[in-house]
């Protein structure tokens, strides 16, 4: 999709009203609650974005080039998995988060060359951020109205 057309995207995202929590969040699933450290609080981080396992693997793979399986990506949530360089690298651009931000939160040093985030990978973030409260019938709205303008 064009640049101009994912901002208009964006601006109807963030015109439609969000909705209000009418009650707590729910406690985390046993599987979903991550141990004090790096790799918990990027899944943290993906989990407040609505990016659970499976999406935040399938949201890597476009924006990063980097797939591994969803389960993996839990695994370093819970610390099984080491958080390297690279892959704070990644998550910075999945997060729409700095990636030095990002590598002092956590301290792991960044990779010695770290490319910027496309300019579809920040518009592809803003978004996710933007549709975070938003009720499934206005995502589909978006969905429909993205379909009708590519």
């Amino acid at each position: 999709m064009p640049r101009d057309q994912r901002d208009r995207l964006r601006w109807l995202a963030q015109a439609l009203p969000q909705e209000r929590r009418t009650q707590p969040a729910p406690e985390p699933r046993a599987h979903l609650q991550y141990p004090p450290g790096p790799g918990g609080l990027l899944m943290r981080l993906l989990a407040n974005r609505n990016l659970g396992w499976s999406a935040g693997a399938q949201t890597f793979l476009p924006l990063t080039g980097r797939y591994w399986s969803a389960a993996t990506y839990g695994q370093v949530g819970h610390g099984r998995i080491e958080l390297t360089p690279d892959l704070l690298a990644d998550y910075a651009i999945v997060l729409g988060i700095r990636a030095d931000d990002l590598a002092a939160l956590t301290d792991v040093k960044l990779p010695d060359r770290t490319a910027p985030p496309s300019q579809v990978a920040v518009d592809v973030t803003g978004l996710i951020w933007d549709v975070r409260r938003l009720t499934l019938d206005q995502i589909q709205h978006l969905c429909d109205t993205a379909k009708s303008t590519s």
